[in-house]
C-alpha cells in the first residue's frame, strides 16, 4: 500500500499525466462535435465560440487517480478476505477516476462553452471537483457491500421444503 501512498516518481507520474490529460481533452472535444458543439482542440486547449478554455495539468486526473488507488487499496484490504475482491475494487477505484474526472471535464466545459471561459473559473470549479471526490466515495463505499453478497445456493433440502 505504501506504493500508491508514497508520491510517483517524478517521472512515471509526468507520463501517466500527459497520458491522462491528452485522452481527458480528446474524449472531451470528441464528445461535444458529436452533439454538434463546434470545438477546435489544439493540444491541451479547446477553442470553444466564446473563447479557448486551457486544460491544466492538474486537470488530468493524476491526484484522483492516485487517491482513488489508496481508496480501493484501504478499502479492499479493510473489508475483503479474497484476493479477486481486492483486485477488483482496486480496479474499479481506477475506473472511477478516470470516468469521474471525464465527467466533470465534460460539465466544465458544457459550462464554459455556454457561459463563457471565465465562468468555469472558481465556485463552479471548486463545486465540480467536491461534487466529483463526493461521488467517487460514494461509489466507492457501495462497492464494499456489493462485493460481499454471498449468493445463496439452493439445496435439494431447500427445493424439497418449497
Amino acid at each position: 500500500m505504501w506504493l500508491v501512498s508514497e508520491q510517483l516518481v517524478s517521472v512515471v507520474e509526468t507520463q501517466i499525466s500527459l497520458f491522462l490529460l491528452r485522452k481527458v481533452v480528446t474524449v472531451v472535444a470528441f464528445s461535444f462535435d458529436m452533439l454538434g458543439y463546434p470545438v477546435e482542440q489544439q493540444g491541451n486547449v479547446l477553442m470553444l465560440p466564446k473563447g479557448p478554455v486551457g486544460v491544466a495539468d492538474a486537470c488530468s486526473g493524476i491526484r484522483s487517480l492516485t487517491a482513488c488507488l489508496f481508496a480501493g487499496s484501504f478499502l479492499g484490504a479493510a473489508f475483503f478476505d479474497r484476493l479477486w475482491k481486492k483486485i477488483a475494487l482496486v480496479g474499479a477505484s481506477m475506473l472511477f477516476a478516470f470516468v469521474m474526472n471525464l465527467g466533470r471535464s465534460l460539465f466544465l466545459t458544457g459550462w464554459a462553452y455556454a457561459y463563457g471561459p471565465e465562468a468555469i473559473s472558481g465556485t463552479v470549479h471548486d463545486a465540480a471537483g467536491y461534487a466529483v471526490l463526493g461521488l467517487t466515495c460514494a461509489g466507492l463505499l457501495a462497492l464494499v457491500p456489493l462485493l460481499n453478497l454471498r449468493l445463496e445456493r439452493a439445496t435439494d433440502d431447500d427445493t424439497a421444503a418449497a
